[in-house]
């Protein structure tokens, strides 16, 4: 964990997420809502291509989420 906390630390400094946050907030926040999906087996398609597809979608949202809570202080 420390070294995801170290990670945003270094994200926040660069000006790639909100410098105003604890990192540990945002891992838990970040954690949580990739857990969410967890906590909904029923909604993963069993196997295969659908699955995979749905997987690459749920991480696009979650980076969505996770750059509007926090968005970047500095342009790239």
């Amino acid at each position: 964990m420390a070294h995801k906390v170290e990670q945003l630390r270094q994200a926040q400094e660069a000006g790639r997420l909100d410098a105003h946050w604890d990192p540990v907030d945002i891992l838990v926040f970040v954690h949580q809502i990739a857990t969410a999906w967890a906590a909904q087996p029923d909604l993963l398609p069993p196997s295969g291509e659908d699955r995979a597809t749905f997987l690459t979608a749920r991480r696009a949202a979650i980076i969505t989420a996770v750059e509007r809570l926090f968005p970047a202080t500095t342009k790239n």
